[in-house]
């Protein structure tokens, strides 16, 4: 995605869901029709810019796990690989046992 939906996707969200909530409570407290409108109204702008805060930051923090992810994989592309590994536990103790049996015949 570009840079700032993912915030102004997350602002549209919450906006709607605050207009949502007043506007059930309004009808349910038996509020007069224009009353609930202008709350809901403030309420949807309200959580609008809340939201948008919140989706700047939640998409910094992504951007910055990203580019420090890619400057770690970077970093591990460029280090030196060795040429042979060191052997495992395993493979030494399979080389001592074949000498033992080479030693006793």
């Amino acid at each position: 995605m570009t840079q700032g939906v993912p915030a102004k996707v997350i602002a549209a969200s919450l906006g709607l869901a605050g207009f949502s909530i007043a506007l059930i409570a309004g009808l349910s407290a038996d509020n007069p029709a224009d009353q609930i409108l202008v709350r809901a109204l403030l309420s949807m702008i309200g959580c609008n810019a809340v939201g948008l805060l919140l989706g700047l930051i939640a998409e910094k923090s992504v951007q910055g796990a990203l580019s420090a992810a890619r400057e770690r994989a970077a970093a591990q592309s460029t280090s030196p690989v060795t040429a042979h590994p060191a052997p495992s536990p395993i493979d030494s103790r399979v080389s001592t046992g074949s000498s033992r049996s080479q030693t006793r015949t």
